[in-house]
């Protein structure tokens, strides 16, 4: 890698850091994580009482989801995978305490 590589790549790199930041900041302060989870629980409940498979409950809740990000303006694709995880994890929970 040349020097202007190096240095472009940094910038980049502070340009990310910066915009996750600011995102986070922005999540925390307006209490939308918050928001984000009610939505994932109400969503996962009414899913759930729909008797849908599986993987039309998760696509259901996901688009729920997504509806709710954009009307708050929060960028959904930013959060999707994490949004995924957090989903993923409540079905493990909910499985174990079940079984």
């Amino acid at each position: 890698m040349t020097t202007l590589e190096i240095i472009l790549t940094i910038i980049m790199a502070l340009v990310v850091v910066v915009l996750v930041s600011y995102y986070l900041i922005k999540l925390a302060k307006n209490k939308y994580i918050t928001k984000v989870y009610s939505t994932i629980e109400e969503a996962m409940k009414e899913a759930e009482a729909s008797g849908m498979s599986g993987e039309d409950k998760k696509t259901y809740v996901l688009a729920k989801v997504k509806t709710m990000c954009t009307e708050l303006k929060i960028p959904y694709d930013f959060i999707a995978t994490l949004i995924s995880k957090v989903i993923e994890n409540i079905i493990k929970g909910y499985n174990s305490m079940t079984k």
